[in-house]
């Protein structure tokens, strides 16, 4: 997606959260844990060194670690997020050292930033997201090693602009409170000086200003913006006739097998998608990673007839213990709705259905999440024998507990239902293709991470295989889950709720096939009789090899029939041509042709097209996403290049253009220039310099924030000791007055 337009899009939604933020205090306070440092002034081990000399000691961590809830509660990840607006070094800057924020779980997308680099949206390569995202420092030893560089690099806050930047930004921060309110509610709730306040908040500009001089050192100048806007911004009209090589092609038609072996062996190495002068087609053999999953299922309408109802006097208890469920606001005056709201309560009679619906779900969820716990139980439960940080797909293959049975024994226990099965070999574009895999979103902490990023994140060694995104780490024969899903059986209507657990059980990584005898299932989770079908598709990369061969010979009989439609127009115009030509085509029980206008349609820029066809090569699942795009750049590019470079206009043309990469030819008549305005160049210059300057600074924010590179910039060497860190749960907001 657009990151600039993101970040805009988010604001509003990102300071919504800054209210419960500012409410939080420490479960035991600052002076408890100032109390905990003082105890440990005669045993504050070195926990690690810094290459200047620097010995950062467990107190350090300590004090670390309150500097960064101290700054979570003046609505840090709040500032940094909104300092996406003009990069990400903020928003990432957040993830270092503020990894529970919801604000930040909800509004940075690893995902999305993958899907933006897949597209050619910004010049930065997956595997560097991956990395960036795969490795978890502990936020203490990242604060104290960006505090150490920016110190070091002389980037220091006075306390009085610190200051003054917290009177700024405290109204806006506090949404609709009084800010000296909040300012002062902050104060008492950590019992700590104004003055330490203001200090750490300046430490926290510092760094943060450091890393934005460090990595915007990008100019962008008018004459770029001009030229950017210019081309951007440029648009062309077009009339044609469309005569598409799919009329062609018969499906039965026999293929030489001597014409099958020279398709494969001319392109089994190549990536599908990889458009070039040599390859139009963009033809490609090489087969991308495949994942095969095992699923352990229920259908929560199947749960639903194992759960009591609710009593009358076990929906009143509800009632009265999640009273805040059933207010609502509504004006004081009906006739002012826009005026005063006041919070009304819905009577126990008028939210009776409600309680109903909300308690029988809970127990539904209740259940399946029983049933669940007990799956993973059983099928984990030899894995405490082997060492899961060395063991081989073997191992862990051995000690997994098998799923059939497991669902046996649950089907029986329960008395519900439990489905189990395998999916095909799955790449992530077939995994993108299925019903309900595509869907299911991983839980973490305060994240969800959509199941395709976490299963093609699994290797053949475990060993090898990285932690995913957020932090979450699956393993070959590793339950992933519970998740719920659900599926459309668009025959009855009905959508059917599910709950699922999945493990990987086969890996094939990326390879160049040796024959093209190769072939396997690629179904997805068949778990509804809806779903189910005689026979499972399969890919098959002989009958891909044969399609493409009947779709090139198919192009060639569409540019013969295109160059007789342009022949008739120069002998007869093109009303009475096109006539002409629909007779021939009905002979054919083709399609007829028509004169179809395009408008406002825009070029790529060259330097995207080339980010894309990289980005393909480098990321087989980005080939369909991006093939249609490159196709219709391929087409346009084509089509401007009949305008002379000093005409706006051409008019009652008959060229023939072929577009492989669309497998059609046009006849064109007509194109239209529409330059880019100076309209266009003043309402979108500042967003364009945004876009210009953030794109520019992407990635050297990564590699700036890569956890080993500050690592390796500030010499850190760990100790054997380690730091006393609380782990205790988030702070729970204050009791008193003053919010």
């Amino acid at each position: 997606m657009h990151l600039y337009k993101w970040m805009r899009k988010n604001k509003k939604k990102i300071m919504a959260f800054v209210v419960i933020f500012l409410m939080i205090s420490f479960v035991v306070g600052y002076a408890g844990l100032q109390l905990f440092i003082g105890l440990l002034g005669r045993d504050n081990p070195v926990i690690g060194t810094l290459e200047d000399g620097q010995r950062i000691r467990a107190r350090d961590y300590l004090a670390a670690q309150n500097e960064l809830r101290l700054l979570q509660m003046l609505g840090g990840d709040m500032v940094l997020m909104a300092q996406g607006q003009q990069g990400l070094a903020g928003p990432l800057m957040a993830h270092l050292l503020f990894p529970d924020s919801r604000v930040l779980a909800e509004n940075l997308s690893p995902a999305d930033l993958k899907r933006a680099a897949q597209a050619g949206q910004i010049p930065v390569d997956v595997a560097l997201i991956d990395d960036f995202f795969d490795e978890r420092p502990q936020p203490e030893l990242a604060w104290i090693l960006l505090q150490a560089e920016a110190h070091s690099a002389g980037s220091a806050i006075s306390e009085a602009n610190a200051r003054n930047t917290l009177l700024q930004i405290m109204p806006h921060l506090a949404e609709g409170a009084d800010p000296a309110q909040v300012y002062r509610a902050i104060i008492r709730e950590t019992n700590l000086p104004e003055e330490q306040i203001v200090r750490t908040f300046a430490d926290f500009l510092g760094v943060m200003f450091y890393i934005n001089n460090i990595t915007d050192n990008q100019l962008v100048t008018l004459n770029q913006l001009q030229a950017a806007l210019g081309r951007s911004h440029e648009q062309f009209d077009a009339e044609w006739v469309e005569i598409a090589a799919g009329w062609f092609i018969d499906e039965d038609s026999p293929v030489e097998q001597d014409a099958m072996h020279q398709q494969f062996e001319a392109y089994n190495d190549v990536m599908p998608g990889l458009f070039s002068d040599d390859n139009p087609f963009g033809f490609g053999y090489r087969l991308p990673k495949r994942i095969q999953l095992e699923y352990i299922t229920v259908l929560l309408d199947d749960v639903k007839t194992q759960i009591t109802r609710p009593t009358s006097e076990q929906m009143e208890e509800f009632y009265s213990r999640n009273i805040e469920r059933f207010r609502y606001q509504e004006p004081a005056d009906p006739a002012d709705p826009e005026g005063e709201q006041v919070t009304r309560t819905r009577s126990f009679s008028e939210a009776l259905p409600q309680i109903r619906q909300q308690m029988q779900q809970e127990r539904i969820n209740r259940l399946a999440m029983q049933i669940f716990n007990d799956a993973r139980t059983m099928t984990e439960e030899e894995f405490f024998t082997i060492n899961l940080e060395e063991a081989d797909f073997e191992q862990f293959q051995a000690v997994a507990g098998d799923y059939a049975q497991a669902a046996e024994d649950l089907s029986q226990q329960y008395n519900v239902q439990v489905l189990t099965g395998r999916t095909g070999l799955l790449s992530r574009a077939d995994f993108q293709d299925t019903d309900i895999l595509s869907m299911l979103q991983v839980q973490h902490g305060q994240r969800s991470t959509a199941l395709s990023e976490v299963v093609f994140t699994v290797r053949r060694d475990p060993r090898e295989t990285p932690s995913a995104i957020g932090g979450l780490r699956a393993r070959p024969w590793e339950n992933i889950g519970p998740m719920t899903g659900g599926h459309y059986d668009q025959e009855a209507q009905e959508y059917h709720r599910l709950m699922t657990m999945v493990r990987v059980v086969d890996i094939q990584e990326a390879e160049v096939p040796a024959t093209m005898d190769i072939s396997f299932p690629i179904h997805g989770m068949n778990v509804l009789p809806s779903q189910r079908q005689d026979e499972q598709p399969l890919f098959s990369l002989a009958d891909q090899i044969a399609s493409d061969i009947r779709t090139r010979r198919a192009m060639e009989q569409a540019e013969t029939f295109a160059q007789d439609l342009a022949t008739l127009v120069q002998d007869l115009g093109w009303n009475e041509a096109i006539a002409v030509f629909n007779e021939k085509l009905a002979e054919h029980d083709i399609p007829l042709a028509e004169l179809e206008t395009i408008r406002d349609q825009r070029r790529l820029p060259q330097t995207e097209r080339a980010q894309m066809l990289s980005f393909i090569e480098r990321n087989p699942a980005a080939a369909a996403f991006l093939q249609d795009r490159l196709a219709t750049s391929a087409r346009n590019e084509k089509i401007h290049r009949l305008l002379p470079d000093s005409q706006a206009s051409v008019d009652e043309l008959a060229e023939v253009v072929s577009i492989e990469k669309k497998a059609a030819c046009y006849v064109v008549k007509r194109v239209d220039r529409k330059p880019a305005t100076e309209a266009d160049y003043l309402e979108n210059k500042m967003e364009a310099a945004f876009q210009a300057n953030m794109t520019a600074t992407i990635e050297p924010v990564l590699i700036h924030l890569l956890p080993r590179n500050l690592l390796a910039r500030t010499g850190y060497e760990a100790t054997d000791e380690r730091p006393i860190i609380d782990d205790s749960p988030p702070p729970a907001p204050p009791t008193g007055g003053g919010f």
